[in-house]
């Protein structure tokens, strides 16, 4: 059986009541189970956007620590700071002037550094999360409680926002799928509007 001929009330034996015989067997449900998470987005969990946002945060505080540090030698051996970099670090939101004073210039650019080390500490706070997030996934079990109870919110969710019941018998999981990523799209359009 593929995701395109299994239907909803057959998923939901599967996640819910652990029958794979719809399905022809354990493996074919990991296959189809598969599919749903890729079809409909739901693989990008708080743990991925987690460490999205970490590694986020790490590539932003590595390039400013590396321009000035490169200003700083820049400064040191051509008492001028390095070409180009004003203006990069402009992308971060830091605004510094040359006018010719090296000591002012250094301040500028030790401004930004404390600026900066509230990156630091949300970094921190965020890699805390992720570690209890991953250390709560550990003790969790096998059962996937939370993927039957979030599916079923999901699917009246997606009923309710269509206006109507989707009917489990007819509705294939490749269909449902994409109604999720639907709506998962919408919301971000809408969140990123505010």
């Amino acid at each position: 059986m593929t995701i395109s001929e299994c239907s909803i009330k057959v998923f939901m034996e599967c996640l819910c009541n652990k029958k794979y015989d719809g399905v022809g067997g354990f493996d074919n449900w990991n296959s189809i189970y598969t599919e749903y998470i890729d079809l409909s987005g739901s693989a990008d969990t708080k743990e991925c956007s987690l460490k999205r946002t970490i590694l986020n945060i790490e590539l932003r505080l590595s390039f400013i620590n590396s321009v000035i540090e490169v200003n700083i030698r820049s400064l040191n051996a051509f008492n001028l700071p390095f070409p180009g970099t004003i203006e990069d670090i402009k992308n971060y939101g830091h605004h510094i002037a040359w006018n010719g004073d090296k000591e002012d210039f250094v301040k500028q650019l030790k401004k930004i550094e404390r600026r900066e080390s509230k990156r630091i500490a949300e970094r921190e706070g965020l890699i805390k999360e992720l570690n209890q997030l991953v250390k709560e996934g550990m003790k969790a079990t096998n059962v996937k409680e939370n993927d039957r109870k979030n599916f079923l919110v999901l699917l009246n969710g997606i009923g309710k926002h269509q206006g109507y019941g989707i009917d489990k018998d007819k509705t294939m999981m490749d269909e449902f799928s994409l109604m999720v990523k639907s709506r998962k799209d919408e919301y971000e359009a809408l969140m990123q509007k505010k």
